[in-house]
């Protein structure tokens, strides 16, 4: 689920309940109009919420490396559309217990039909919580580094970058909101309740797969010696990953404090192909400092790890066998002043040409710049201005390209 998610415009208005004894225990359906309140409004209640959130943006894209996929003549037109529904009951003894989940359109390619768009789940996890155990969840939640961490200056309000406009060759897992980039997995997720300003969270994950319900999901798994042709799975799938992080968050007079220390490790499955991999060990510390509108944040992550997940696997998961130490890295200053906002970042990272191509030894590099502006006209409605750059040096070529769009985004 994304950080930006807001739910909370109520869908089921007020069913009230009869006072009488065998009535008492009963939940009530309590109308709710705060935005991102997943909590209840009262114990022995029910909220059903309903959020959604659209963007509508103008954008193009120029140089070298905007070519196939990545070719976005301007202008072009983006709008992209996500549901956000939730449930979340509250016993009389304050626990939570609830349901949320992210709808979202497909894509649809330029064609001279009358496609329509259709709907699918993105990700759906249920909870239990409370202040005093903390929360527990299953499905397809963040996993711990991707909500406790800090720094990846997505947050000034200018499109979330890689989120959004996804420029080609950008650092995927440290721009993204999650080492599952755009497709969550199924996981199982702990987080402690708030000590001190401290925060621990720890997560796992099985299987590299997503939201489904297929019993015969694991069969075979982890491949033996010589049945990968008959169950061959794509490469650069993760087996057994887990995700532990500790978050501090406090206030030192008018100076407010973040900063995140994490570490991802997990196994990987065999594949059909006959490609080595290698397991996934890295860590990642981010911190953020705010004062007087102004903030200041950077995130780094290193270790063993896909950092593109470009023709070999997921970012974030295993690179095929033999590569060298992926980094990337990210650092943002912004600066809000009432419903104005303006933020840049300078990102890179330097991975392994092993994964794109499966032959280890070369290093690849890129680095970029981002510039984005942002006008809040009300609750919910932000309009916004994006600018990036992007270079990428590969052992024989250098691309570069440039990203410019203006939007407006709409969150209830």
């Amino acid at each position: 689920m994304r950080k930006l998610l807001l739910a909370g415009v109520a869908l089921a208005a007020a069913a009230a309940y009869l006072p009488t004894a065998a009535q008492a225990q009963s939940p009530t359906f309590p109308i709710t109009t705060t935005p991102g309140k997943l909590d209840g409004a009262a114990p022995g209640s029910v909220t059903i919420s309903l959020g959604f959130q659209m963007l509508n943006a103008i954008m193009g894209e120029s140089g070298t490396g905007a070519t196939g996929q990545n070719s976005r003549a301007f202008p072009q037109m983006m709008n992209w559309f996500h549901f956000f529904p939730s449930m979340d009951y509250v016993t009389p003894s304050g626990i939570h217990w609830g349901v949320n989940a992210e709808i979202r359109d497909n894509n649809s390619g330029q064609t001279s039909l009358n496609n329509g768009n259709t709907f699918y789940i993105q990700s759906a996890s249920s909870y239990v919580s409370s202040e005093k155990f903390g929360k527990f969840a299953i499905g397809t939640p963040n996993g711990a580094l991707d909500d406790l961490g800090v720094g990846t200056g997505d947050d000034f309000g200018d499109g979330l970058f890689y989120s959004w406009y996804g420029p080609p060759n950008a650092p995927t897992f440290a721009m993204a909101d999650s080492y599952d980039g755009d497709t969550p997995r199924q996981k199982m997720l702990y987080e402690t309740p708030s000590f001190y300003g401290f925060k621990a969270g720890i997560s796992y994950q099985p299987t590299d797969s997503a939201l489904n319900n297929f019993t015969s999901l694991t069969t075979g798994d982890p491949l033996q010696p010589g049945s990968a042709t008959l169950l061959a799975h794509p490469a650069g799938l993760a087996r057994n990953r887990i995700e532990a992080a500790v978050q501090y968050n406090h206030a030192i007079g008018p100076l407010g404090v973040k900063a995140d220390l994490g570490y991802a490790g997990s196994g990987y499955e065999q594949n059909g192909l006959g490609i080595n991999f290698q397991n996934v060990s890295y860590v990642n510390a981010g911190a953020v400092l705010t004062y007087a509108g102004v903030e200041l944040e950077g995130s780094v992550s290193t270790g063993q790890f896909n950092a593109v997940g470009i023709g070999m696997g997921s970012p974030g998961g295993p690179a095929p066998a033999g590569s060298k130490n992926s980094t990337v890295y990210i650092a943002g200053l912004g600066y809000n002043m009432g419903p104005f906002g303006i933020g840049a970042v300078y990102y890179g990272m330097n991975y392994d040409d092993s994964e794109q191509t499966g032959v280890a030894g070369h290093m690849d590099v890129v680095n970029g710049e981002g510039l984005g502006a942002s006008y809040v006209v009300g609750p919910g409605v932000t309009l916004q201005f994006d600018a990036y750059t992007y270079e990428t040096k590969l052992p024989t070529t250098t691309t570069h390209g440039n990203i410019v769009a203006l939007a407006s985004q709409f969150a209830f």
